[in-house]
């Protein structure tokens, strides 16, 4: 805020109200090209704050090892999309898998295979699916999809592609 009152008093009034800076006429170029370097700096923390929002926001929304939606947001991805489905009168699919075997795995490679597994498994249901369906960790090493317009034989397809793919990668 630029004033042409210089009063302390004004000036402490203008930040109370909201002012970010103020800054009393005349004034120097020096003062000024300060300020605006406080300011640049004041913007760059900000953006560097709204960016590690956003990690933890994706974090706290992603399974840490297999990168897929964890529960939570997947009930919450799940029921907006039932309820986009019904104001659209669409419908909407839902797949639950397991994996065969998984406990052997640990047992018998240890843990490290078996989040080798994990992680190998979530990247290749991230790629099966459409760009607009998605995939999560809901529980217990198990996962669900859900598939958008998922009618009669688009969402059989997409059951056949899932299970071909896995098949492949036996």
């Amino acid at each position: 805020m630029i004033t042409g009152k210089s009063d302390e008093t004004d000036v402490v009034h203008a930040l109370e109200s909201g002012a970010d800076d103020c800054i009393g006429k005349p004034f120097g170029e020096p003062e000024l090209r300060a300020r605006l370097l406080v300011a640049s700096r004041i913007l760059a923390l900000q953006n560097e704050l709204i960016q590690a929002r956003e990690e933890l926001r994706v974090q706290a929304m992603r399974d840490g090892l297999t990168g897929l939606w964890n529960r939570g947001a997947f009930l919450d991805l799940f029921k907006r999309e039932l309820e986009r489905a019904e104001r659209s009168h669409g419908r909407t699919g839902l797949l639950l898998l397991d994996l065969d075997n998984f406990k052997r795995i640990n047992d018998t490679y240890g843990h490290i295979a078996g989040d080798l597994v994990l992680r190998v498994t979530g990247r290749f249901l991230r790629q099966s699916v459409r760009s607009y369906d998605f995939v999560a960790d809901t529980a217990a090493r198990n996962s669900s999809s859900c598939f958008r317009d998922a009618r009669g034989s688009g969402f059989v397809s997409g059951q056949r592609r899932l299970a071909e793919l896995s098949a492949e990668h036996r």
